[in-house]
């Protein structure tokens, strides 16, 4: 269904992206190995650029260490380099400090990248390779 979603030109339904994104989060975490699956949850909801979904993504990236070494890190960044910042660092978050820390060691990451990242992706997955 990921593939299929990728596919489809325009965005996808952001509960319905966010939903499958939790869901291959928790898959990832009781298997080793990667499926390109929670990548494309993830390029999903990233798409919408929505900062309070930097905490799901983020988790999805931390998910496992196979999750951690494949899943492009710079997709926490989708709603904006500052604002994400700005965000999180105003944030209660109990995974704040751990956040902040990803983040500053993405310190030269630009808007730019990352739009260039989503598309990029999102081009691959749709092509199905």
């Amino acid at each position: 269904m990921l593939e299929s979603l990728a596919r489809c030109p325009g965005l996808a339904d952001l509960e319905f992206a966010r939903f499958l994104l939790v869901q291959e989060t928790h898959a990832h975490g009781h298997y080793w190995g990667f499926c390109h699956s929670i990548e494309i949850a993830a390029i999903l909801v990233a798409e919408h650029r929505r900062v309070q979904d930097v905490w799901l993504l983020w988790e999805a990236v931390h998910r496992s260490f196979d999750t951690l070494g494949i899943m492009p890190h710079r997709i926490v960044y989708a709603a904006g380099v500052e604002h994400t910042l700005q965000y999180v660092a105003d944030s209660d978050h109990p995974r704040r400090d751990l956040l902040l820390e990803d983040l500053r060691r993405m310190a030269d990451t630009t808007d730019e990248q990352v739009a260039r990242l989503l598309a990029d992706r999102r081009r691959h997955h749709a092509s199905g390779r």
